[in-house]
């Protein structure tokens, strides 16, 4: 069979020659392995992409596997950053600010179209409400104001405002009880920020819709209309925030607390769907006996 013209002519020097090269070949790539890789193990992971280190981050110290008989002395101990201890304001602005972020996810907050961010949103309302009481004194004089409190949160806030608070409470009523012990706690720190708004809650703007839901026929009314839960609690903290009011003698229109305390410790025990019963009726007992602070013979 006649020989393909392109196949390589090669007589016995010409195999010497091609072997030569073949060794030349397998001993530079050992010499260049060794020089490049000596002393070096391939990591397991080498195919995951190495992630590059912050220029400001801190790289964890490494721990010696060396014997420390090796040194005869033992190995300094590790230094940890000290964790810088929150105070409380930063706690609750921290969890208010967390409790927007969640907001600004739901649906039905986006269904809205607010065009503004959820909290810059409720701190408008905030404002309206704080600026706009309603009525303590006098209600019952004609039958106009009793009518007019009883609509009061319409008027002051409108059918789209009123229904966003209304939904808030709907959809996030697993979490009401965390939700107002966390704004009344901030409202009790009169120079805290809360996620960098200009958010305030003053005690005498505060008395002032406690003393709504305490002591008018449109606070009452209001009440009647939320569910046993929501009831409780807006009493609860109503009652909290007269009590503030008292100590601070702005109690401008002398509501007395013990028998609306013993009502409302009567009613939490008549019920279950509290997750923090047992907190609420001590506080208001500790309320009611500091009005009330028993005699030796009464404790006999």
């Amino acid at each position: 069979m006649p020989k393909n013209k392109r196949q390589l002519k090669t007589g016995k020097g010409g195999s010497i020659k091609i072997l030569a090269l073949v060794i030349l070949a397998l001993l530079l790539i050992f010499v260049l392995y060794k020089t490049a890789f000596k002393n070096q193990a391939v990591p397991q992971n080498w195919f995951v992409h190495k992630i590059k280190t912050p220029p400001t981050a801190v790289k964890p110290a490494v721990i010696s596997s060396v014997s420390p008989q090796t040194t005869g002395e033992p190995p300094p101990p590790v230094q940890t950053a000290a964790k810088k201890e929150l105070t409380p304001c930063e706690m609750t602005s921290a969890d208010i600010d967390t409790f927007f972020k969640h907001l600004e996810k739901q649906e039905y907050i986006k269904a809205y179209e607010l065009h503004e961010p959820i909290a810059v949103h409720l701190n408008k309302i905030l404002i309206k409400l704080l600026n706009n009481p309603p009525i303590v004194a006098g209600e019952t004089n004609n039958l106009f104001t009793v009518l007019k409190n009883t609509a009061h949160f319409y008027r002051v806030l409108g059918p789209k405002d009123l229904s966003l608070l209304r939904d808030i409470l709907k959809y996030e009523n697993d979490n009401i009880e965390h939700l107002l012990n966390l704004f009344y706690s901030w409202s009790k720190l009169p120079n805290c920020k809360a996620n960098g708004l200009n958010l305030r809650l003053p005690l005498p703007k505060l008395y002032e819709h406690a003393a709504f839901f305490l002591n008018t026929l449109g606070g009452q009314s209001y009440l009647f209309r939320r569910d046993s839960r929501l009831r409780t609690l807006i009493r609860y903290y109503s009652i909290l925030i007269v009590d503030r009011a008292i100590k601070k003698k702005e109690n401008k229109y002398h509501i007395t607390l013990p028998a609306r305390i013993k009502a409302l410790i009567k009613s939490i025990n008549a019920t279950d769907d509290l997750d923090n019963q047992e907190q609420y009726l001590n506080h208001l007992r500790n309320i009611l006996n500091s009005i009330t602070p028993k005699t030796e013979e009464q404790e006999h």
